[in-house]
């Protein structure tokens, strides 16, 4: 993330939360706090702080201190990944083959990062879309199930049950 990129996304949030006397030294301070995170969760904590107020505490109107922000866009990495992890959880087969979907694909002796982590980085980012699920299906009708079983019913309380008749020599 550059300067101008964080600027655009400060410049935002200030405006929603009336933060107008910011300065250029401001945003610098919290671009240095912030500039390791990507952009995005940086965006996204920035429109959820803008929803909900920015600071947390007693004053939560107030703009948000870089540490709230760098917490807030922490907070929506880790839950944007246990949501892609509970959805590779869903799918009927893995996503990906050399991994089973773990992140680790054998090597050798040993593993290694699997080249679909990668891939995964990119859909917690949301520069690609999550695995889509399968469409769901309809259980079978459990009527049907219920009128075959009353049609083999009497066929089973008429079978008779004969003794096993074991070959001579065999007792």
């Amino acid at each position: 993330m550059t300067l101008a990129d964080f600027s655009q996304i400060f410049a935002v949030l200030a405006v929603q939360m009336r933060f107008t006397d910011a300065d250029e030294v401001t945003i610098r301070a919290y671009f240095d706090v912030l500039k390791d995170i990507e952009p995005e969760f940086v965006q996204w904590a920035a429109e959820s702080m803008a929803r909900r107020g920015g600071s947390e505490g007693d004053q939560p109107h107030w703009f948000p201190k870089s540490s709230e922000w760098r917490a807030a866009a922490r907070r929506i990495e880790a839950d944007r990944s246990r949501e892609l992890r509970a959805r590779l959880r869903q799918l009927p087969e893995p996503a990906c083959r050399a991994c089973e979907d773990t992140g680790w694909a054998p090597c050798g002796q040993g593993v290694r990062r699997c080249s679909c982590d990668a891939i995964r980085r990119l859909e917690v980012l949301g520069r690609r879309p999550f695995p889509a699920l399968p469409e769901h299906v309809e259980p079978p009708d459990l009527g049907s199930f219920e009128r075959v079983r009353a049609m083999v019913r009497p066929l089973v309380e008429q079978a008779t049950i004969r003794p096993l008749r074991l070959p001579e020599g065999n007792q």
